[in-house]
């Protein structure tokens, strides 16, 4: 089963939402394809947790220095095709509501604020792991986070492919939003990992998932 959307009614085009998702598609792929140069972007751009620990215990101004760049770019390195696929599901079935209730800006703020969150709540968890970090589950999470408590009383239309024609199903958001947490368990992070980054720690789902609740009234309108 596949989501799809909501019931709440069109939300429009929502074009960051796309845009936001080709990119994280386009450096998967990239990575994915490209290991060499992958490999150098890797080493600039990965969230290490031992050394962004280090950071962390260091004066704020070596934060700013050293650990911004790690922590958005650990939403965009990629860990493998099945957790690629299921952050860009996720996003486009409720980032377009997102979108459409606070505009691009909280969109991406939501998303960029989930992936300090998590990378923070990552190098916490597992301080002395010096294998790159893949965080675009916790950046994803903080949209989903938002929208959980926007639209609690949603319903998420599933899709279920079948041979000749597909099946809608509608059940209630928060059983999906679970699921989407059951689904970062790490045996399924590590089905046909590609790269060289270690999946994501629960901990971080959970850190991004929280950020977005918390700032949840960047979005406009009364939650439903």
């Amino acid at each position: 089963m596949i989501p799809v959307g909501d019931d709440r009614g069109p939300c429009g085009w929502s074009p960051f939402t796309w845009l936001l998702a080709v990119a994280l598609l386009g450096v998967a792929v990239w990575f994915w394809y490209q290991p060499a140069t992958a490999r150098q972007a890797t080493e600039l751009l990965a969230l290490r947790p031992r050394e962004l620990a280090a950071v962390l215990d260091g004066p704020v101004r070596r934060l700013l220095a050293d650990g911004v760049l790690p922590l958005l770019g650990y939403a965009v390195v990629p860990c493998g095709p099945v957790q690629v696929g299921l952050a860009l599901i996720f996003l486009l079935a409720f980032g377009r509501r997102v979108e459409h209730d606070g505009g691009p800006a909280a969109l991406l703020w939501l998303f960029a604020l989930g992936a300090v969150a998590a990378g923070i709540a990552h190098a916490a968890w597992d301080p002395t792991s010096r294998v790159p970090a893949a965080g675009a589950p916790g950046a994803v999470s903080a949209v989903l986070g938002a929208y959980a408590v926007r639209h609690r009383r949603a319903r998420a239309r599933l899709l279920v492919p079948v041979v000749v024609v597909p099946l809608f199903l509608r059940l209630p958001v928060w059983a999906v939003l679970l699921a989407w947490v059951a689904l970062q368990a790490p045996p399924i992070q590590r089905l046909f990992v590609l790269t060289a980054t270690g999946p994501i720690a629960w901990p971080a789902v959970g850190a991004g998932f929280a950020v977005g609740v918390v700032a949840s009234p960047l979005l406009r309108g009364q939650p439903r």
